[in-house]
């Protein structure tokens, strides 16, 4: 096959991809609220509003789970306060977003962004502090902002502390862990923490989740990782060339090309000719500093993504080549303070919480990830946590195993370059903060509702987060995590304890971090 050959498929592929994400995009959710039956749950939709189908949020889920106040009270704030966000009707929200709120007796709905205002609003009126802004709130949305978390007071995201790193993980594909991440992000989110989600998934999921419209510009990654020396504007991608998108690779190649420059710095004192950087390491690190850098609003606010795409199928090749080529080169450490850079030079403000998606397998990404992180979180199937199942058949308990050995192989090599460059303890020097390892935490998944694993044998050292519940309508395919259903009527009743079970996750996550 000629090169000539080789460009045109892999032009057509990438016109493929983008065609097939922009028509998911472009079909969505249909806007407004569907009237089906009032038992039933739905996905609550607004059109337009800047993001493709922002989440609708009833006045009954506001109070219940994000404000803690009545509905009631709620009202007659509203209807003291007409500068805040009234919401919508059902009828009027299906129709167009700027209607009329309801009169009293329908249920009203609110955007995401209505939510943070609001939100900001009863944080002020309870400090007692009127007009002056939350620390989460832009006026646009931007952050739900936390009650406690703000940079002048030593809380999350203040500065006097690096951001957390949480990593989901584990050998076997299908077992949890995007949907366990979303869940996990998005509770954190409404709970007031400024959250950053990493893909590092080629699968992509998360990034087709939250952020649809990124799906068709990563395509073009896939052409300029298999050749970085292809102009990216020769690439036939339709209407106009994209722009360079950054993933998770562009956050390893940062720390790479910087060390790098280190040791050609050496190279030159001795003498030495420099070494050459290779192609793909310059162009994954420039996409890493475009502007705007790789991070990317979602339709939660306070939640933003660091999406992937299919180049990442050549991140293993491409760690291991660089591995091998910088001596002394740490692709751990320097994923870890290109992540802290990012979480906290957020333009709107720095993150609370980093929390990373990977695929399956424990090659050089994953492992690189894992040696990054504070907290290593495995979701594992209800199947599987069943006090007294054949545990030593069991192919989930074996990819528990293997990855414990992996974590044990990478704390020794950390130790080993300890010693060699003096520092006397893994992690010090190397990213980690106070060079304490990462920990090791299993979260039973598809628990039934308010399950929490309860009864399992862990072993030491390895903590025990509450479960999240089994969500029929995620199984099925019809929406992608809890948060995505508005119910209705009957459907509350089965709604309420999931609900409660994802917030309990969140919460006992938070609880292991600090937060």
């Amino acid at each position: 096959m000629t090169r000539t050959e080789i460009d045109t498929r892999l032009t057509a592929l990438a016109e493929h991809l983008r065609h097939t994400a922009t028509a998911t995009a472009s079909q969505g959710t249909p806007g407004g609220i569907p009237s089906g039956t009032p038992g039933d749950p739905v996905t609550a939709r607004a059109p337009g509003a800047g993001h493709p189908d922002p989440r609708l949020m009833s006045i009954w889920e506001v109070t219940t789970w994000v404000l803690d106040i009545s509905a009631e009270h709620l009202r007659r704030v509203l209807r003291a306060e007409p500068g805040l966000p009234q919401g919508r009707t059902a009828g009027a929200a299906a129709a167009a977003p700027e209607a009329a709120p309801e009169d009293g007796r329908g249920m009203r709905w609110f955007t995401p962004t209505e939510v943070a205002r609001l939100r900001t609003h009863f944080i002020q009126v309870r400090a007692g502090v009127s007009g002056r802004r939350n620390r989460g709130d832009t006026g646009s949305g931007a952050g739900l902002g936390a009650e406690s978390g703000g940079g002048s007071d030593g809380g999350p995201g203040g500065g006097s502390r690096p951001v957390p790193l949480v990593v989901l993980a584990g050998p076997l594909g299908r077992t949890g862990r995007t949907t366990a991440l979303l869940h996990l992000a998005i509770a954190a989110t409404l709970a007031g923490r400024r959250v950053l989600a990493i893909d590092a998934d080629p699968g992509a999921r998360l990034t087709q989740v939250l952020d649809p419209i990124l799906t068709p510009i990563l395509a073009q990654n896939l052409i300029q990782h298999l050749d970085p020396n292809l102009d990216p504007d020769m690439v036939g991608t339709g209407a106009g060339a994209v722009g360079p998108q950054s993933d998770v690779l562009g956050l390893f190649a940062r720390g790479g090309l910087a060390h790098l420059r280190r040791m050609n710095t050496d190279r030159l004192d001795r003498g030495e000719a420099p070494l050459a950087a290779d192609p793909a390491l310059t162009m994954a690190a420039g996409a890493a500093a475009a502007a705007g850098g790789p991070l990317r609003a979602t339709a939660w606010p306070g939640l933003d993504l660091i999406g992937a795409g299919p180049g990442l199928l050549l991140a293993d090749l491409r760690l291991a080549a660089w591995r091998r080529a910088l001596r002394g080169w740490q692709p751990a450490g320097a994923l870890r303070s290109a992540v802290q850079a990012v979480a906290e030079g957020a333009a709107a403000g720095p993150h609370d919480l980093v929390i990373c998606d990977t695929g399956p397998g424990l090659g050089p990404l994953a492992l690189s990830l894992i040696g990054a992180a504070d907290l290593v979180v495995v979701p594992m199937l209800s199947s599987v946590m069943v006090p007294g199942a054949d545990r030593a058949m069991s192919a989930d308990l074996a990819a528990l195993a293997a990855l414990a050995t992996a974590l044990q192989t990478q704390r020794a090599e950390d130790q080993l370059l300890a010693e060699a460059l003096g520092l006397g303890q893994a992690g010090q020097g190397l990213g980690r903060a106070d060079g304490v390892p990462a920990r090791l935490a299993l979260l039973p998944a598809a628990q039934g509702a308010g399950g929490a694993g309860g009864g399992l044998s862990v072993p030491g050292g390895v903590l025990l987060l509450p479960g999240l519940p089994f969500v029929p309508e995620v199984a099925a395919g019809q929406v992608a995590h809890l948060y995505d259903l508005a119910p209705r009527g009957a459907a509350r009743i089965a709604y309420a304890p999931r609900r409660d079970a994802c917030e309990a996750a969140w919460a006992g996550l938070a609880g292991v971090l600090g937060l």
